[in-house]
Order: C-alpha cells, then structure tokens, then sequence
C-alpha cells in the first residue's frame, strides 16, 4: 500500500499554478513540478520514451528547456517484452507445421527469457522516480478543468482537501468566492474560499450516525471472529454448525460493514446529498493505492 500525494505550485499567478496540471492532460504523459533554488518553476514531462524539461512563466506559458536521458530499460523494456511474446508464438506456430520440436523447444526458451527479462525491466524502467535528478519533485493535481482566479485562491482549496483525507469538491459559479465541500469527523462541511485565499465555514452537516454505526459493526466483527475461533478450537459438540454459523454471521456483518462505510464516503454523499452534484469537480491531494491497483 502506497500514498500518492498531488500539489500546485504556489504562485501569486493562477496562470503558472496550473501549468503543470494542464501538461498532465497530455495522453500517456507522466508529469512532476518543482521549484527551482533561484525560484524559476520547473516541469518534467515524460512521453512516447522522451523526458523534457519545461520552463513556466508567470503567463503559463511553457518553453522547452532541454531533454532528460532515459534508461534502456524505460525505453525498450516493452519493445523485448512484445518481442519475447511473438518468438514463442512464432515457434510454436512454424515448429508445429514443420514437426520438429527441437525448434519449438529453442523458440519457446529464447521467447520466454525475452518475455520475462523485458517485464522486468519494463516495470524497474517505469518508475518515474528514477529520472528525477535532486529533489523536491512534485505530482500536479488533476483540476478537471478548473481555472482558479489566483494561486491563492488555488493553494486554499488544496489546502482545504489536506485537511479533509485528500478530497474535496468545488464549485465555481463564476463569482468571487468558490464553493468547496469537504468531509471531517463525521461532518459534511461547506466552505468558502475568496480570490486572496481567505476561508469560512457556510454551513455543516452532522453525518455521524453511519460513523457510530461502523464502530459497532467492527466491534461486532472482532467479537464474531472471537466466537468462532473459540468454537472451533474447542471441544464443543457441534462446533462445525456452530462455527459455521458464526462465520457466516460474520460475513454478513463484514458486507454491511463495507456498505455502511461508502454511506460517509464524500463522493458518495455527494451524489445522494447534492442536487446539482454535476456541478462539483474533485479535488484530491491524496490517493492511497493498494497493492495491485
């Protein structure tokens, strides 16, 4: 399990603030920022096999600022993967027609090596951090769109969605203040954000009760996986219906566990809650990924 963490720059101009994050629109593109020690922001965009350095101005404008080497196995990693893949079809598809093993054999090992040496260096050569020289590199924040009148006002909203789990959601009517609703401590709470990054509190919700509620069910849980382990170390009559049972309960408690806890997910509650929900973009500044996703 890993958490991946997003930011924007922090510029006075709203412009710059959001040039890394347009970048990161590009298809198939992996994008970091950083600013640099003389305070010149920075951004390193990967694509295609090619890393290049951009240069951002106050306007947003981007200026190419030369090219970062990339390893082979970033490179070509796949290309041998791919390769590999078509040897041992190829093999097994003329050594069949032909009836000679020997050169199924041959193709097949020689595929299978290309295949599984190129996995492996394709996944090492896909780790961005290994092109990054020095530190201080950051992932942009997907702003699906969203144009902020100010780096301040921007740095706020991002600033607000730290402070509720790394997610909120916006909305600009087109005024001077946006709309940000986070989740906190059982409370769905509305904020406003204005164009110098000032902040308030519009109104809040209390959503505390699917919260209690998921305490009793992993209490609950904890004393079912209890019971039937205890039933079925022991030397009861009828443990196996007895664990059974309880393991069974136990599921049921763990699937409504799991129902119970999407009822205080902000996305969800905003879909259920908000009648205009179309109207909010997502703002997140943390993503816990787990193994596999």
């Amino acid at each position: 399990m890993s958490t991946r963490l997003f930011s924007s720059p922090r510029t006075a101009s709203a412009a710059a603030a959001i040039a890394p994050a347009k970048l990161a629109t590009t298809p198939d593109a992996d994008v970091r920022w950083r600013t640099r020690d003389d305070g010149t922001l920075e951004v390193l965009v990967v694509r295609d096999g090619r890393a290049t350095r951009y240069v951002v101005s106050d306007d947003g404008t981007t200026t190419p600022d030369g090219n970062v080497p990339l390893s082979f196995s970033y490179r070509w990693g796949q290309r041998v993967t791919i390769a590999g893949w078509g040897l041992c079809f190829l093999g097994i598809a003329v050594g069949g027609l032909a009836g000679k093993e020997a050169l199924i054999a041959v193709a097949f090992g020689i595929g299978a090596a290309l295949f599984v040496g190129g996995a492996i260096a394709s996944a090492r050569g896909q780790n961005f951090e290994k092109h990054l020289d020095g530190g201080g590199w950051h992932e942009p924040t997907d702003l699906h769109g969203w144009v902020p009148r100010t780096g301040a006002q921007l740095a706020a909203v991002e600033q607000l969605s730290d402070d509720h789990d790394g997610l909120a959601y916006i909305r600009d009517t087109g005024g001077r203040t946006v709309d940000v609703y986070g989740m906190r401590r059982g409370q769905l709470v509305l904020h406003w954000v204005d164009e110098a990054g000032n902040t308030g509190v519009t109104s809040t919700e209390a959503c505390t009760g699917p919260q209690k509620l998921d305490q009793v069910l992993k209490w609950l849980a904890a004393l079912l996986s209890v019971a039937a382990l205890t039933v079925v170390l022991g030397a009861h009559e009828h443990k196996l219906e007895v664990g059974a049972a309880l393991v069974a309960a136990l599921v049921i408690v763990m699937v409504a566990g799991s129902r119970n806890a999407r009822r205080v997910e902000l996305d969800k509650l905003m879909k259920r809650r908000i009648h205009d929900a179309a109207d909010w973009i997502e703002i997140r500044t943390r993503l816990v990924e787990h193994d596999g996703d």
